[in-house]
């Protein structure tokens, strides 16, 4: 009897040691997983991606020098003119001595009504910009071409054309521009055989820089 018994826990001897050492596994790798973990006890928390780096703004381009809508003349005045229109050009273009000269510039808002040296509504801001351009750079001389339809008669389209050129001038000499420094001339036709009406090419006026 006793000799069964004996022989009955050395059977089990192997039993316990094996769970006694499954035992010990499980228990460090709980500790290993507690000591790894961050605070609060969340696991398997992927950490964010860097943030990326804001692009380096590109430079201004040379043929582009004003990136705001807003230009800064000699005398301290600020314009509000426009990325990109005749006036932000025309500055440029005075400012910059490589610039070759003469140049033309072209307003689209120095345009006439039909048969008519009546500039449109839109003109005056134009002019008033114009003017404020000239007068901050008081050596600069320009000209200004007018142009007219080619239908009808050509003698008339000629003095229209050259009556169109003056009356530009006079609104800038109004403004304040010394008139010795605007000389004026007819220009071509814009659409060969194309009536005024409808066609604001043949109804324009243009500036061209002579001088800085």
């Amino acid at each position: 009897m006793a000799a069964n018994l004996i022989g009955e826990r050395s059977s089990w001897k192997p039993i316990l040691a094996a769970a006694a050492v499954l035992g010990m596994v499980i228990v460090g790798i709980v500790a290993s997983a507690h000591h790894h973990a961050p605070a609060g006890g969340v696991t398997n928390v992927q950490s964010p991606a860097p943030a990326l780096e804001a692009p380096t703004a590109a430079p201004p381009s040379a043929t582009r020098p004003f990136a705001s809508a807003w230009i800064t003349l000699p005398n301290g005045r600020t314009l509000d003119v426009g990325t990109g229109t005749a006036e932000e050009r025309l500055t440029w273009a005075l400012t910059e001595k490589e610039v070759p000269l003469p140049r033309t510039f072209r307003f689209d808002e120095l345009t006439f009504a039909p048969g008519s040296t009546e500039l449109g509504s839109d003109a005056d801001e134009t002019l008033d910009d114009l003017a404020a351009v000239l007068d901050a750079y008081p050596s600069s001389r320009v000209r200004i071409e007018a142009h007219s339809g080619k239908v009808g008669s050509p003698a008339v389209n000629r003095a229209l054309a050259a009556s169109r050129a003056r009356a530009v001038k006079e609104k800038l000499v109004a403004r304040g521009i010394a008139a010795d420094r605007i000389d004026t001339t007819r220009g071509g036709q814009a659409r060969a055989g194309r009536a005024e009406a409808g066609n604001a090419a043949n109804r324009r006026a243009e500036v061209v820089l002579l001088r800085r």
